[in-house]
């Protein structure tokens, strides 16, 4: 193993302390964080403070700063949708290699803008990553092993329900980009789950979504626009999946289910309905097969870990980057990925807008 991976941190908010910085922290063998940039200084500071300390910066000139640094290796961008590709593109163009949060971009437009603007410019792509930890999760990982395994027979359905509470006793109620954000908390949230639905369906062998219905409600007056969809999605198989999604619920729900012609596989977390024994925001994994197989059941408690996965995941790819190894990038942090979420959102989105209109879901090489 070589040096350490030396990681400068943009973003102090919420989610960059309270998800990133443990991943962060000394006693990490194959990474050390270098310092903190925030817009602001007070923001900047306190993040610093809380990981012992490191240097901090703020604004655009602290940003011009850090990037132009040469210890630092990588960055990873934790900052409003609205601002990261801004930030992805001055950090690549600073010759960093690049992890960015979920979503991609606030539109799918304006990632392929940044995607035309590395090709043109030269810059590999392998040099942005994108992390949506919901392609990292044990949970969500194993139902796909046991899908692609071929226990389900063939694909018939798929369902997706998502209930995330979105209400003043959550820490992002009040987060303005979010709100701000083309679809809100639906879309900020849901990319979230399409990427569970995606991941599960490609490797039980249905393709990418292509076509998708959906209806739009509003059931909490706190939130801006419709905060539940409820629709399908037609994957090119033809294997159809219902999507249900709510953040005007009040208990925590994900639940994915493939049924196949010789099995169904189902991962959950949240504590409606999950074994009393689970630890609290685990996944619960629970598939059973029968038929032309031998019958079996299998069901097993794993980690709520998808962030640490694949920002270990990053720091390695960034390390080979660095040394001048073989740097192919895993799938799960490709920014196609994200921003095949991000479209799927989007069609769901607009077919929403249309009163449950059929429209067909972008397409990304």
């Amino acid at each position: 193993m070589g040096p350490p991976v030396r990681v400068a941190l943009l973003g102090g908010g919420t989610f960059a302390r309270s998800a990133y910085l443990p991943l962060l922290t000394p006693g990490q063998t194959d990474r050390t964080l270098i310092g903190i940039w925030s817009r602001t200084r007070e923001s900047a500071e306190s993040a610093a403070g809380e990981a012992g300390g490191v240097p901090s910066w703020h604004g655009e000139v602290g940003l011009q700063e850090v990037l132009a640094r040469p210890d630092v290796d990588a960055v990873i961008v934790v900052v409003a949708a609205q601002a990261t590709l801004q930030i992805v593109r001055q950090a690549l163009a600073a010759g960093k290699v690049v992890l960015s949060e979920k979503p991609a971009g606030p539109t799918v437009a304006a990632v392929k803008e940044v995607l035309d603007w590395m090709q043109a410019s030269g810059i590999p792509a392998a040099r942005w990553s994108v992390q949506e930890n919901y392609r990292g999760e044990s949970g969500l990982v194993m139902a796909a092993e046991l899908a692609r395994s071929g226990a389900l027979g063939r694909l018939v359905k798929a369902d997706l329900v998502a209930e995330l509470p979105m209400n003043p006793g959550s820490r992002y109620y009040a987060s303005a980009w979010r709100r701000q954000l083309p679809g809100s908390f639906l879309l900020e949230g849901g990319v979230h789950f399409v990427a569970a639905l995606r991941l599960v369906c490609a490797a039980a062998g249905a393709g990418e979504p292509g076509r998708v219905s959906a209806l739009l409600t509003r059931g909490s007056e706190g939130v801006p626009g419709p905060d539940t969809l409820v629709g399908w999605a037609r994957f090119d198989g033809g294997v159809p999946a219902g999507v249900s999604i709510t953040q005007a619920g009040a208990i925590p729900r994900l639940c994915v289910t493939l049924v196949g012609t010789q099995g169904t596989i189902e991962a959950k977390r949240g504590q409606w309905g999950a074994w009393t024994a689970a630890p609290a925001n685990s996944y619960t994994l629970h598939a059973e097969s029968s038929g032309d197989v031998p019958a079996s059941v299998d069901q097993r408690v794993l980690p709520f870990d998808g962030v640490g996965t694949q920002v270990g995941a990053f720091v390695a790819h960034a390390a080979a980057l660095r040394d001048g190894r073989d740097a192919e990038l895993d799938a799960s942090l490709s920014v196609q990925e994200a921003a095949r979420d991000l479209a799927l959102m989007e069609a769901l989105l607009r077919s929403g807008e249309r009163q449950g209109e059929a429209v067909d879901v972008e397409r990304l090489a």
